[in-house]
């Protein structure tokens, strides 16, 4: 199932957002939705892209392993991401089940700063587990995106 709201408002002083989504079945029939995220402020565009993921219980017995996100690339135009940048991101999105919220804002300096929002793949599977008893609530994350490439999580 598919729990990703769209985002393509511009908003005061936001960028401009463009999703894209394909879903597909990967073998061996799980279900995969891949989506890009490309941002415009002026003459600078930023992509997001990641993959929701969800393997099969045969496959994957852990719950907190079988939903997950897989990030696939962030860019922006005149710069580039480090390797150990797009591995941080990496991390930070595989945390994951699904995101409800994907929002760029403009900082003024030719950057971003993007939000996603959604549910942490632990706390998901803690509750469908019986280890909580309350719904858990959605986890965000923010990430600065420098014209240059420099990437912050927080």
């Amino acid at each position: 199932m598919l729990r990703l709201m769209l985002t393509s408002a511009a908003l005061a002083g936001g960028a401009l957002s463009t999703p894209t989504q394909e879903v597909f079945v990967d073998y061996p029939g799980t279900p995969v939705t891949e989506a890009s995220y490309r941002f415009q402020c002026g003459g600078t565009k930023a992509t997001l892209a990641f993959r929701e993921e969800r393997k099969e219980e045969r496959a994957i017995p852990r719950l907190a392993d079988r939903w997950r996100i897989a990030f696939e690339k962030l860019s922006i135009s005149g710069g580039r991401i480090s390797p150990p940048d797009g591995n941080r991101l990496a991390e930070a999105l595989h945390r994951f089940s699904w995101l409800t919220l994907i929002r760029g804002v403009c900082n003024g300096n030719g950057g971003y700063e993007i939000t996603l929002e959604g549910m942490s793949a632990e706390a998901w599977a803690d509750y469908n587990e019986g280890r909580l008893r309350e719904r858990p609530g959605q986890t965000r994350i923010t990430i600065r995106l420098t014209r240059s490439g420099g990437v912050t999580i927080f």
